[in-house]
């Protein structure tokens, strides 16, 4: 069965609320109001996202988060690997784009934002016009919203690291790989002093990013390419070279 979007697993609701697995199924025995299963099956049951932050408001039992956390709380709720990914470059495109004022960004309509990207960047803007849908499901909405504060809050390209981080963290056999920063520290030593580099499945650009941060923290530049056959993860790779440039 397709899981909608907007859902989220027992697992999920156990990291929203900061407790074990079994918590969560106790409160599913205990109390009668709790949010029934929307999809998934019945040995791993979905669960409708906001309903669920609903009643864990309602019971006193989601503990503060920052704005990272809720961010990839709203990430996380598109249940796939494949939707999670389509889901974090669209919040990469916000941080991207944002420019807030006096501390408050405005929340885009995918129209704005494919023009603001565009305008940083005609290839990412070509790259993420598929991602867009003439107007915001409603949990597209929260995602972005949770974006926009996002750029109000924090630096974006800290703020992407750390939403990337908790991508692969999930470790599906679909999710992407990454080089530890060891080992791109090392690869990037065997070929300085070079200024150029062209890496030909790049996946989501942790070399190229290496590469880039070195050369910027030497106070030069160096000119990063890179290819991958998915291009969700070459989405990913330049938003990472383009954040990192606003930083």
């Amino acid at each position: 069965m397709a899981e909608r979007q907007g859902t989220v697993t027992a697992t999920g609701i156990a990291r929203m609320a900061g407790v074990g697995r079994a918590a969560v199924s106790n409160w599913r025995r205990r109390y009668s109001d709790f949010p029934q299963p929307v999809g998934g099956t019945a040995s791993s049951p979905t669960f409708d996202a906001a309903m669920v932050e609903h009643w864990l408001r309602r019971y006193d039992k989601l503990p503060e988060a920052s704005a990272e956390e809720r961010a990839w709380r709203a990430i996380e709720s598109f249940g796939s690997v494949a939707a999670i990914s389509d889901a974090l470059c669209i919040v990469g495109a916000v941080l991207l784009t944002g420019n807030p004022v006096s501390g408050v960004a405005q929340v885009p309509s995918p129209a704005h934002l494919l023009e603001g990207l565009h305008r940083r960047d005609a290839q990412l803007g070509s790259a993420i016009t598929a991602l867009l849908p003439p107007q915001w499901s409603s949990a597209q909405q929260a995602l972005v919203e949770a974006a926009a504060e996002l750029t109000a809050r924090c630096d974006p390209d800290e703020a992407f690291e750390y939403l990337y981080h908790q991508f692969v963290g999930l470790r599906p056999p679909s999710a992407p790989d990454t080089l530890p920063d060891e080992l791109t520290e090392l690869l990037l030593d065997l070929v300085e002093p070079a200024t150029d580099l062209l890496d030909i499945a790049c996946g989501t650009g942790s070399l190229l990013r290496s590469a880039a941060k070195r050369a910027m923290v030497a106070g030069g530049s160096a000119t990063c390419l890179g290819q991958d056959l998915n291009q969700t993860y070459a989405t990913i790779a330049l938003l990472r070279l383009r954040l990192l440039e606003t930083g």
